[in-house]
């Protein structure tokens, strides 16, 4: 008992109370030195307990931001083939574009001619 009361601060000022009080017999002091003890260990006991609650949370947060990290998709630049592809598909685009937009001017262009020459006529 002494082992345990020499090796915890807080124990050890709280039994200094109790062999003050001089209206204790030894009995009482006994039984409140041993409630003191179990007392005092359930406090570390539930002090440790919530360190490592606190320590396991935070290490969960820490797993789940590795785990986004790693899930979230990222952006690798293209092989060389792909760059390729993609060109070959937007030229394309600009091609239909500017062919459409011929055909749209022509075909205007010919509305307008026939409308000139109706108005001539």
């Amino acid at each position: 008992m002494q082992a345990i009361i020499d090796a915890d601060e807080v124990l050890q000022d709280r039994v200094a109370k109790v062999y003050k009080d001089k209206t204790l017999t030894n009995d009482d002091r006994v039984q409140r030195l041993a409630d003191l003890i179990n007392a005092r260990s359930e406090e570390v006991e539930l002090a440790d307990l919530i360190n490592a609650r606190s320590e396991e949370v935070a290490l969960n947060e820490l797993i789940q931001s590795i785990k986004q990290g790693q899930s979230q998709n990222r952006k690798r630049n293209p092989t060389r083939a792909q760059r390729i592809s993609e060109m070959k598909r937007q030229l394309k685009d600009l091609i239909e574009r500017i062919l459409l937009s011929d055909e749209r001017a022509s075909y205007g262009d010919s509305e307008e001619n026939n409308a000139d020459k109706r108005v001539w006529r």
